[in-house]
């Protein structure tokens, strides 16, 4: 009976993320885990002769001018008959912090205070998985946007869901999963500064 039940258990796992690739993304310390039976996943390496960016009626030079112009490492498009999702992660530089994980959340809860006031959002709250992410959420020029902050190794790692449309509860479960995929190679000859 056991065995039967952890066979089943080893079925259920392997079913869940049978088809999760796992992305390493060139210049950053990150990997991703995205499902590509599901997504359209664009990054810096594997845009050149893509065949399914001209499935999308894409051009090379527009994605590839895309991540170089944005500092954009993944391009993601998630698309259903009646719904779509796109994924945007990006990584840039930030002065004085070297690992968000390293701080206290209240700590973390002012920083995101600061950055949500700086860019008049009003709902923001923390996110933890192996890492302390900072989890914004609101609308911009046409979209809704769901984006998960932090930082590590003293650069600023930004995932940013985008859709026309809110959030459907299977998208919320996507992001998650997408996000809590997420892990980070870390260096640890960096010292905070103060």
């Amino acid at each position: 009976m056991f065995s039967f039940v952890m066979a089943l258990c080893c079925l259920s796992l392997f079913s869940i993320t049978a088809f999760a690739r796992s992305y390493n993304l060139s210049d950053t310390d990150m990997s991703i885990d995205i499902d590509d039976s599901e997504w359209y996943v664009f990054t810096r390496d594997n845009i050149l002769n893509n065949s399914e960016l001209e499935d999308l009626g894409i051009t090379y030079d527009y994605m590839n001018d895309l991540f170089l112009n944005n500092k954009v490492y993944v391009d993601a498009m998630l698309i259903y008959d009646d719904e779509s999702m796109e994924l945007f992660v990006r990584k840039t530089g930030i002065d004085k912090i070297v690992n968000l994980s390293k701080y206290e959340d209240d700590e973390v809860l002012s920083f995101a205070k600061t950055l949500a006031e700086k860019r008049s959002i009003e709902e923001y709250k923390l996110y933890k998985t192996d890492y302390t992410f900072v989890e914004f959420e609101y609308t911009d020029t046409g979209f809704y946007i769901r984006e998960f902050l932090t930082v590590v190794n003293g650069e600023n790692y930004t995932l940013t869901f985008q859709s026309e449309a809110p959030f459907s509860p299977l998208f919320y479960q996507k992001m998650e999963t997408i996000v809590d995929s997420v892990n980070f190679e870390i260096d640890t000859t960096l010292k905070e500064t103060t």
